[in-house]
């Protein structure tokens, strides 16, 4: 298992590096595009559709971005605004909740639209944070892989205390407390090599936590749904959405803290 997942991860992450720093802005749209497909129709699994279901829900998603991905500048826009917003509120405020209570929801459409809000969001952030810096997002995302590794190794050398049996078993606060220190001490680095503030530290600081509460909320969703993985896409790693769920919650969260000195201007001038 650990030879096939490594074997995976050697093909898939430097293809993907690849992409994200030599694709055009309108190429790397549609190449995070039908990654979010993906997921998208990883989700309607999760959530129990039939074929016509998961098609419609496939069909849901283009219909939302596509357009936007074509006509709407990554950057600005009433679009952009409304989802970088929402998507801060859903994963600030509603995830934790949920997570803190577990709530169980069966209703199919109900499903659809906290799949939407889960996973559109993320399309948005990478477009976003493409079209800010490239070099950004790359250090972004490398600090939820970090964040990930840090807390596996750390739990499974130390951990004792369980984060949330009831969600994830295996997961512990030492593995938490793991990935905090390995991306403060990355932050750092980054930090002094690109002559940053101590706020970029705090912002990988809430990277990591947020990478985490898209992980226990994934991990939530699939064990409500009986399954062990989101899909099998990925040898070794299992679907799309296993991969990609500190990222679903990490990146549009790093994409509202951006976007707060711009909502302070506007404040401001209106108040």
């Amino acid at each position: 298992m650990f030879k096939t997942r490594l074997l995976t991860t050697l093909i898939i992450l430097p293809a993907f590096i690849a992409a994200l720093i030599f694709l055009p802005p309108l190429y790397w749209h549609i190449f995070v595009y039908f990654a979010v497909l993906f997921a998208a129709w990883e989700w309607a699994d999760m959530a129990h559709f039939n074929k016509p279901q998961a098609l419609i829900y496939i069909m849901l998603f283009s219909a939302i971005i596509l357009p936007i991905a074509l006509f709407e500048p990554a950057w600005g826009g009433l679009v952009n605004l409304v989802a970088i917003v929402s998507a801060a509120i859903f994963w600030i405020i509603f995830v934790p909740i949920w997570l803190r209570f577990q709530f169980l929801i069966r209703h199919k459409a109900w499903l659809a639209v906290l799949g939407l809000f889960a996973i559109l969001p993320v399309w948005f952030a990478m477009v976003t944070l493409h079209q800010i810096s490239q070099l950004l997002l790359l250090i972004l995302l490398a600090g939820v892989w970090i964040a990930d590794i840090a807390a596996y190794l750390v739990g499974k050398r130390f951990g004792k205390n369980k984060l949330a049996p009831n969600i994830s078993p295996g997961k512990t606060w030492e593995g938490v407390y793991g990935a905090l220190a390995a991306v403060a001490l990355y932050a750092c680095v980054i930090s002094w090599w690109q002559h940053m503030t101590g706020s970029f530290v705090m912002m990988m600081l809430a990277v990591t936590v947020f990478s985490i509460v898209g992980d226990l909320f994934e991990s939530l969703i699939k064990r409500q749904a009986g399954l062990k993985d989101s899909g099998n896409l990925l040898p070794g790693h299992g679907g799309v959405l296993d991969r990609i769920d500190g990222v679903l919650s990490a990146l549009p969260v790093v994409n509202f803290i951006l976007l707060i000195p711009f909502l302070m201007m506007l404040w401001s001038r209106h108040g």
